[in-house]
């Protein structure tokens, strides 16, 4: 009686540090420039469900490692365009944290979109603002 009392209580925590996305969910992108000549470097503002504007640059590499961008907010924006593998080349991918220390709460939104470098045979593809709708997300309550 007591374990199973114990578990509902334990699932029931759980599903509500659950996070949830919603079709409005999304990052907003404004002012993407993306670009190679003898490196490739990529930069834009974006903000997340139209709340505090962050400023985000970096290069190209042959990593999966986010940068952190800069920004108004107190949460944490982050991005990097992946061109690992022909399967994933130029896909934008953002993440934004949302931290709650007094909870223990952690969430995590990602999103990603495949991007064009104006310096390629695809650059007309490319708009200089465009919206990335949230594809997962994932928290982690203590």
């Amino acid at each position: 009686m007591y374990a199973s009392t114990i578990l509902a209580l334990g699932a029931a925590a759980l599903a509500s540090a659950a996070p949830t996305t919603s079709q409005k969910d999304s990052f907003e992108v404004s002012n993407f420039v993306f670009g190679c000549t003898s490196t490739c470097n990529w930069y834009m503002d974006v903000s997340f469900n139209g709340g505090a504007s962050y400023h985000c640059e970096g290069e190209l590499k042959q990593t999966t490692d986010y940068t952190q961008c800069s920004g108004e907010g107190d949460e944490v924006l982050a991005a990097y365009i992946d061109n690992f593998t022909d399967n994933t080349k130029n896909i934008l991918k953002l993440q934004y944290e949302v931290s709650n220390a007094e909870e223990g709460t952690r969430y995590d939104y990602y999103g990603e979109d495949r991007v064009y470098a104006a310096t390629s045979d695809d650059a007309d593809k490319q708009e200089a603002e465009f919206t990335v709708p949230v594809s997962s997300a994932t928290g982690v309550a203590k």
